[in-house]
């Protein structure tokens, strides 16, 4: 979460809080925080800073509340199949475990670092892989076949669509000193 949402999750925390207590206070009748407020005049500037901070508290309240009821494409941890003999079960490590096999195969290719994530309802799963080559290496072509084997050799294995399958490459020369394993 950003600077900027958790700051407004912190004033519109700390309203909410405040505005309990007046009701708690009020409805114990310890005091009568409504009246205090409704004495001061409405032309000036207390008026416009509570009518403000209640507006402020109404528009984040209606936000929240339409936000909850809307799904997004959430990823999990595991790919769950269904079979006619009961549920399979494949862990992310082991998808990206066997994309990492897959994609190691290629020469000229070192850093080599790969993702996954599975989509819950569509059951699809879109792969990210980033790498970096030798100086000497057909980029495009590499990263072409590997998109082209990733996708046919997961689908075959796994029997679930491969919807994405994005290949970074990146230059370490420029980033880092040290010496990157040869994958």
């Amino acid at each position: 979460m950003n600077m900027g949402l958790r700051w407004i999750f912190g004033i519109y925390a700390l309203l909410t809080f405040l505005l309990s207590l007046g009701i708690i206070l009020m409805l114990t009748e310890v005091y009568d925080s409504v009246a205090y407020v409704l004495e001061f005049p409405k032309n000036g500037s207390f008026f416009i800073v509570v009518i403000s901070l209640v507006s402020f508290l109404a528009l984040v309240s209606l936000i929240l509340f339409f936000s909850s009821f809307k799904s997004s494409p959430s990823t999990r941890k595991d790919l769950n199949i269904d079979t006619s003999l009961g549920e399979i079960s494949i862990s992310k490590k082991s998808i990206e475990s066997m994309a990492y096999n897959i994609a190691k195969k290629f020469d000229g290719i070192r850093s080599l670092e790969v993702g996954a994530d599975i989509f819950s309802k569509a059951e699809k799963i879109k792969l990210t892989v980033t790498f970096s080559v030798f100086k000497n290496s057909a980029v495009q072509q590499t990263a072409k076949e590997m998109q082209q084997r990733l996708k046919d050799d997961l689908e075959r294995m796994l029997e679930v669509q491969v919807s994405e399958v994005q290949i970074y490459v990146i230059d370490l020369e420029g980033k880092t000193s040290k010496k990157q394993r040869v994958v």
